[in-house]
């Protein structure tokens, strides 16, 4: 999985390392990423503005029309067009995406691989006025710039397969995640960095359960083998309260949580380009994470011992987000 940050650097220049993400849309933001974040921040920052200066197919398919979910803003639902999801797999070609508009909904549909090979601005000048339409399947969503989501779609099994779209929504992760099926439209924007500021048109079911500090510190107890191959690689939503909080001269936090004698999640929380308000003991904290480690922390003390989560995205929204189907259980291992 990629951080949802891009550039205009080609796969190769970049080392990916699996993590949730942030989002750069500048060539400043570029040099802070590389100061301040990991060195998979960068990851996502290569596709956010194209990878290449093909220009985008001028032949797309026909598009069908949408059902609405809980997640959309549909508007001309009488007259707008959905795209299904992107199908390209591994040693397949996606056929082109062959371009229609109605008169009341001019929607164009592309695909992520469509996207991902294309210049913003190029496609931005070939549809000037119409608004684009993208399905596929989320692989990374995250921090970017104050009010702005950086979303990663998957096109292909490649680390490298993967488009950038900038949302137009604060923390879009609270009701979207990793897995999950999600539509964005956008209109060009000249004015914008990257030419397109998305929004989430419609999405499937959210793939990620909401998990207690509790449930998590019990499956350690049981059985810690078990519990690792139940929750690495995994994305979940984790609720409970703060047992502590500690900030570095970097601004990198750690937050332990409260779970009494049982094993206690310790989020470790990245800086991100906008100020997060304290996280003090006692406050419930609500949070978007993926566990990837390979072991536990060493104990603190014979009785304690720390579940090390670093892929976070806090929520400071309300949560859970209302109309939202959260699933019930962990995903599948993959």
């Amino acid at each position: 999985m990629i951080r949802p940050e891009e550039a205009f650097l080609l796969p190769q220049d970049i080392e990916p390392t699996p993590s949730l993400s942030t989002v750069a849309l500048s060539h400043q933001t570029i040099t802070r990423v590389v100061n301040m974040r990991w060195t998979t921040s960068l990851t996502l920052v290569v596709l956010m503005l194209g990878c290449s200066s093909k220009t985008p197919n001028s032949t797309p398919a026909p598009a069908s029309n949408p059902t609405n979910s809980s997640t959309s803003t549909p508007t001309n639902k009488s007259s707008e067009t959905a795209s299904p999801a992107d199908s390209q797999t591994a040693g397949q070609t996606a056929p082109a995406a062959q371009a229609t508009a109605s008169p009341e909904s001019d929607v164009v549909v592309k695909t992520v691989a469509e996207i991902s090979k294309s210049m913003r601005t190029t496609l931005g000048e070939q549809y000037p006025t119409q608004t684009i339409e993208v399905t596929g399947p989320v692989d990374s969503v995250g921090y970017s710039l104050k009010d702005i989501t950086g979303l990663a779609l998957k096109h292909g099994p490649g680390t490298f397969d993967i488009a950038g779209f900038p949302l137009q929504e604060a923390e879009a992760w609270a009701r979207i995640s990793p897995g999950q099926t999600v539509t964005v439209r956008a209109k060009y924007n000249k004015d914008s960095l990257d030419g397109f500021l998305w929004k989430i048109y419609k999405a499937g079911p959210n793939p990620s359960p909401i998990l207690t500090t509790t449930q998590l510190g019990e499956d350690f107890k049981k059985d810690l083998t078990a519990a690792h191959n139940k929750y690495t690689g995994r994305s979940f939503y984790l609720t409970g309260k703060v047992a502590s909080a500690e900030t570095n001269d970097l601004k990198l936090t750690k937050v332990k949580l409260d779970t009494g004698s049982l094993p206690s999640p310790l989020l470790v929380v990245e800086p991100h380009f906008v100020d997060l308000a304290p996280i003090t003991a006692g406050q419930t904290l609500n949070a978007l994470c993926i566990y990837n480690r390979a072991k536990l922390s060493p104990p603190l003390n014979s009785d304690e011992t720390l579940i090390d989560i670093d892929n976070v995205e806090l929520i400071t929204i309300k949560f859970p987000v209302d109309g939202v189907t959260y699933a019930k259980e962990l995903s599948p291992a993959k």
